[in-house]
């Protein structure tokens, strides 16, 4: 069961991986890994993209909070966007999936855009990584995520249960960042390849019924 909207658009299930986490959990950096690893295209984080574009014009995060619904319908727009300019991609790697925007709305008690809620219904991830949470690095884009590093990992994990998944949870693995990157990697890695095997192996044992069919 996903959202309650009673004009729920029909699924596109996608063999698409999102990872989640809260700000400066790493997500970005073995989003990165793992496309240049695997070849896959990459959905960015468009939420930093636009906090940084404010920023450099020359807003302040305050100016960013007192209009949280506005960037919210703006960082919805380039991921729905995103999305379907990819639609017919096979494998593609997101920095944050949309129910991730959704969790950050609720998380600054803004109203999740109905384009935003209606696209989470709509994209359907095959797998999706939630990552624990790292210690924190202050870097002058996420202060604010810093304050809100509970309740937006709580509302990440709340928001993916709501849109029907099942979250794998990767965990932290060792205190040196170097190591922790690597273990991280090779574990989302072997999720990745595995399933791909399963599903390899099922296609062929399909394949090998209708031929004893025809047969």
């Amino acid at each position: 069961m996903t959202s309650q909207d009673s004009d729920l658009p029909t699924p596109i299930q996608t063999q698409w991986i999102a990872i989640a986490g809260g700000a400066c959990s790493g997500k970005t950096t073995l989003a990165e890994k793992l496309k240049q690893h695997l070849g896959w295209e990459l959905i960015p984080d468009y939420g930093r993209q636009v906090f940084q574009n404010a920023l450099d014009n020359g807003l302040s995060p305050k100016d960013f909070a007192e209009n949280a619904s506005y960037f919210q319908e703006k960082i919805t727009h380039y991921y729905i966007q995103d999305c379907e300019q990819r639609a017919t991609r096979h494998r593609v790697i997101s920095d944050y999936g949309l129910p991730c925007v959704y969790a950050w709305c609720r998380a600054k008690n803004v109203e999740p855009p109905q384009a935003l809620v209606r696209g989470c219904d709509e994209w359907r991830y095959d797998k999706v990584f939630m990552l624990s949470p790292l210690p924190m690095k202050i870097d002058g884009v996420r202060d604010e995520a810093v304050q809100l590093k509970e309740r937006v990992i709580e509302e990440i994990e709340k928001a993916y249960r709501y849109f029907g998944y099942d979250v794998v949870q990767v965990p932290v693995f060792d205190d040196d960042p170097a190591t922790s990157i690597k273990k991280r990697f090779e574990f989302i890695l072997s999720h990745i390849q595995s399933d791909s095997e399963t599903s390899e192996e099922a296609n062929k044992n399909f394949k090998e019924d209708i031929i004893r069919e025809v047969a």
